[in-house]
């Protein structure tokens, strides 16, 4: 298909890409720009048909080469025949046969043409070159230099870089999506569950399945209807489902309508409750589906898989949960069933989302602007995150830009990483850098002798911070952790870049190689004031002296290369960590105690007494697991059939051992992980919660989490706990390993009885409400943004706005 627009000299353009069918996401997208009207662009159209079917995508065949040399020939026929014509083209997906399809026609067309513009839709490909030398080779053959790259996911390996591009665009691709009613279900009623996309494997389906099984185990499926929408991959991969489906009993639970277009689709859509993509696809980019979910006003249960925790981020009608947890989805389905009176408001949210960012006007807009800016000469980064959303400039707000390496098992930190990221305002703007862990535990991951190197100094962590920096434009960053992945090297990054920093601290790092203090399951301050050998000879990092002492090397170095000096100021989150930093060097001026704030939600009513106490954390020694199973053991000594039950939720190192020691003990049960509306359950239905930790706990969030229910927490008179739990008040504190006192304090909670309970739960409840209110934290944030160095200009916009006036 040849198709001629305005001629223009010097503005020439030579589309390829390939067109529906097969109907999927890039399919979409490369049809909008085939169908757009060019703004005084002259453009030429080439249609790509090496698929038929999905089944067909990435895999060989003979006609498929015959197609490719018949586009190589009328491509260098139109370049030839059209002088200064620039070449458009979308690289192919991160398997071999799309690569090194791309690398021949490339290599034959590429030298005919002006410029080269490439739109990565396939997210992974830039991944998928870096990991062999032959890749690089042919990568740089066929990809490098491009004169503009579009990028429709931002990446851990971004194309632009692997690939040198001279100017790049994030580029998001859109979909013009009518408003639509919602339906209210009422409470009883099933809930409609929405998949829109390509059946297969890597898309989620499976999880489907897993997470409707899990809610059946809860005897919770018939509140849920699951329609999976699509066209199946392979009739192989057919069969697995519908066996599986089968086995499970669940035909009137999962239901797969087949393909689905045009207005059978919308009604789809308009007759859904909520949209579940659970994808794990290799190539995810930013899925159109999403983007019709948002524009049908849905609310949102996703993956942190590629490009869409960019692409939602801010998105308060959006769940995203890690990939292969199909518990957690299921609990987030079903505090999404117990909130059906928010829907209209989740609804609104979403389709607002929706026509801020993700309309057809924005993708083609974003893109023929950056086709001009690129002709006239502009190089770099076209501002992708504001100038291309037509958001502005925004500069009323102060932007902050924090930065976190996630760990592999979820803990406080990434809780608060993930609510301080909600916590925006008309005056603050919080973005958000997130590094994976488990990125360095799967194929094609750096070795093992490279992660040593890499965990001092990263160039990649630090180029994507340089990237997130030069897109965001903070007036701060904020820290968290940093290692493995973000590396010790993005200090001395944050002092070449010259934007102030706040250093949270959620430990005892820089000082501590564990973080903890922790060895030998004892407490050992001695590297607070240097010494880190103690801790090197317990193997207190990861149990190995191998791992603590390279940790302690490099902390050693990061003080004596002066990279701590890139932090302008720290934030504790309790006077007892202040001090504890102020004791190991930091001066007073340059740290600041704020807790974590909390969203109180003010629908939250005082529940019935429980009959069990609850620990909710981590499964490891310093969390006082020990402690808690004597004192149970002990009250079980004690008063045999009348001892209480203990309820232990939370996974970790130590679960394996746990389960050998309490598996006589009746009273004591281990239901694993929780979240959601799984945890809020627990919480609510219990008698007290536990925190009774041996290590020094620097805040302690599982006594915000009790007392949002009105529960009395028992807690061990440590670190930032005594700050936060008061004696005879809102719980009783116990020395830690003080097994006595702990068993003394669980029997005054059992004899106050129930009025003398929710009298204690109360209590804690006001003290959440008086001391965690967001809008103070917003306040005390903003002061330390200005002892941080952050100008008052951007501070107090409004007030320097009325003086100026």
């Amino acid at each position: 298909m040849d198709s001629k627009i305005q001629k223009v000299p010097g503005k020439r353009m030579l589309l390829l890409g390939q067109l529906p069918p097969p109907v999927h996401g890039q399919a979409v997208a490369t049809q909008m720009l085939f169908e757009h009207d060019w703004n005084g662009i002259e453009v030429k159209t080439l249609q790509m048909a090496y698929s038929t079917g999905m089944d067909e995508v990435g895999r060989f065949g003979f006609r498929k080469i015959l197609h490719l040399f018949s586009l190589v020939r009328k491509t260098r026929k139109i370049l030839k025949e059209n002088p200064r014509t620039t070449l458009f083209y979308p690289p192919g997906s991160a398997s071999w046969i799309p690569f090194l399809r791309d690398v021949v026609f490339l290599a034959l067309t590429r030298k005919h043409a002006a410029a080269t513009v490439f739109i990565f839709h396939a997210g992974g490909l830039a991944a998928f070159v870096a990991q062999s030398p032959l890749r690089r080779g042919l990568g740089r053959l066929a990809y490098g230099k491009p004169d503009l790259a579009f990028e429709v996911a931002l990446e851990e390996v971004p194309p632009r870089e692997a690939f040198q591009a001279r100017s790049w665009q994030w580029c998001p691709c859109a979909m013009d999506v009518q408003p639509m009613s919602r339906p209210v279900r009422e409470r009883g009623s099933k809930l409609r569950v929405l998949f829109v996309g390509s059946l297969q494997e890597g898309k989620g389906i499976l999880e489907i399945v897993k997470t409707a099984t899990w809610l059946r185990k809860l005897g919770q499926d018939s509140d849920f209807e699951f329609l999976v929408v699509g066209k199946w991959y392979s009739d192989s991969f057919k069969s697995q489902t519908e066996q599986m489906v089968k086995e499970q009993s669940l035909e009137e639970v999962v239901k797969f309508p087949g393909e689905v277009t045009g207005d059978e689709k919308w009604d789809l859509y308009e007759r859904a409750d909520i949209f579940f993509f659970p994808s794990h696809y290799g190539s995810e980019a930013s899925p159109i589906v999403l983007m019709e979910a948002l524009g049908a006003g849905l609310p949102i249960i996703t993956t942190r898989w590629r490009g869409i925790p960019k692409m939602l981020q801010g998105c308060e009608s959006a769940e995203i949960l890690p990939v292969h947890r199909p518990e957690l989805y299921g609990q987030a389905l079903v505090e999404l069933s117990n909130r059906r009176q928010d829907f209209p408001k989740l609804s609104e949210a979403s389709r607002e989302f929706y026509e801020g960012r993700y309309q057809n006007k924005h993708y083609l807009g974003r893109i023929e602007a950056s086709l001009h800016k690129m002709w006239s000469g502009h190089t770099g980064s076209l501002d992708p995150t504001r100038t291309s959303l037509g958001l502005g400039d925004d500069r009323d707000k102060i932007r902050v830009l924090q930065v976190f390496n996630q760990y592999s098992d979820q803990g406080g930190e990434e809780v608060w990483v993930e609510q301080m990221s909600k916590l925006g305002s008309d005056q603050l703007q919080i973005d958000e850098l997130r590094f994976q862990s488990r990125s360095w535990k799967v194929r094609g991951a750096p070795s093992l002798w490279q992660q040593v190197r890499l965990i001092w100094n990263n160039p990649e962590a630090r180029h994507r911070l340089e990237r997130e920096v030069d897109s965001v434009k903070p007036d701060a960053l904020v820290y968290h952790n940093t290692i493995p992945i973000a590396s010790f090297g993005i200090y001395q990054e944050a002092q070449r870049l010259g934007v102030p920093l706040v250093q949270y601290i959620h430990n005892f790092r820089p000082f501590s190689p564990s973080g903890t203090l922790w060895s030998k399951n004892r407490i050992v301050e001695d590297a607070l004031k240097g010494n880190r050998w103690k801790e090197v000879m317990g193997k207190s990092w990861e149990g190995s002296y191998l791992k603590t002492g390279l940790m302690a090397y490099y902390l050693d170095r990061l003080d004596k290369e002066g990279w701590l000096d890139a932090v302008s100021h720290w934030i504790a989150v309790s006077d007892f960590m202040r001090d504890k930093f102020i004791e190991a060097g930091i001066a007073p001026e340059k740290i600041t105690t704020l807790r974590h704030c909390w969203q109180s939600d003010p629908n939250q009513s005082q529940s019935e007494d429980g009959d069990y106490y609850l620990f909710l954390g981590r499964l490891v020694p310093e969390k006082g697991i020990w402690v808690l199973v004597e004192v149970w053991e002990q009250l079980r000594r004690e008063l045999g059939e009348e001892c209480p039950k203990l309820v232990i939720a939370g996974t970790g190192s130590a679960e394996r051992e746990l389960k050998n020691r309490i598996k006589d003990n009746s009273s004591i049960e281990m239901v694993g992980f929780v979240s959601g509306q799984a945890k809020r359950k627990l919480i609510n239905g219990s008698r007290a919660v536990l925190a009774p930790s041996v290590w020094w706990e620097p805040l302690g969030l599982i006594v915000y989490d009790g007392y949002e229910f009105f529960k009395p927490v028992l807690a061990a008179r440590s670190g930032g706990l005594t700050e936060t739990v008061t004696e005879g008040v809102t719980g009783y504190l116990h020395d830690p390993d003080d097994v006595a006192q702990f068993c003394i304090n669980v029997r005054k909670i059992e004899e106050m009885g129930i009025e003398g309970r929710r009298t204690m739960g109360m209590a804690g409840r006001k003290w959440l409400e008086e001391n965690a209110d967001p809008e103070r934290w917003r306040v005390k944030f903003t002061e330390i943004l200005s002892k941080a160095g952050v100008p008052e200009v951007l501070l107090n916009p409004k007030e320097n706005d009325e003086q100026g006036s």
